[in-house]
């Protein structure tokens, strides 16, 4: 049943005046949702929702794209761009500014490097390091130290700090 999919299954009887904003854009997404649409298109669809309220409706605009619908979603909230789109078209001020994988995007703005983090006897440290051939070797060396690796990975910029980048240079 939709209405227990965004959690208002305890309110099919309220009339529209009786509930709060939120509770009549979780009505709207679960009319949208009992349609089963092949198409939506959906603006800010997480403004206004405590974090459980949007966590619902992330999981109902998941569980639509993986059984094929297509969604268009209009938002400021670049998190959820990175999270729930595959491709993006970023827009300011009415002019396209990029377009493409969210991945995609994310690696021609990267800067090619890595953040190790270990621990040694002095405690905790994070230590950003040009991306090599070979991060085997780089890790082999830092172990050889007697470090504990806690972690390795490569460092991609947030769409975020794309977007605002993307922008202010525009401006300048």
């Amino acid at each position: 049943d939709a209405l227990k999919m965004v959690g208002m299954e305890n309110y099919e009887d309220k009339t529209p005046h009786h509930l709060s904003g939120g509770q009549q854009k979780r009505i709207a997404i679960a009319g949208i949702i009992a349609m089963k649409p092949e198409l939506m298109i959906l603006d800010e669809p997480f403004s206004g929702f405590d974090p459980v309220n949007a966590e619902l409706i992330r999981k109902e605009i998941l569980r639509l794209r993986d059984e094929g619908a297509t969604i268009i979603l209009s938002t400021h909230n670049m998190e959820s761009v990175e999270e729930l789109c595959d491709n993006i078209a970023l827009i300011n001020k009415s002019h396209l500014v990029i377009t493409g994988g969210v991945e995609e995007i994310r690696r021609k703005y990267g800067n090619d490097n890595v953040e190790l983090v270990y621990t040694d006897e002095e405690g905790r440290h994070t230590e950003v390091l040009p991306r090599q051939t070979d991060g085997a070797s780089t890790l082999a060396t830092y172990i050889g130290k007697g470090v504990q690796i806690n972690s390795y990975r490569e460092l991609m910029p947030r769409m975020n700090d794309i977007f605002i980048k993307l922008v202010t240079q525009g401006e300048e």
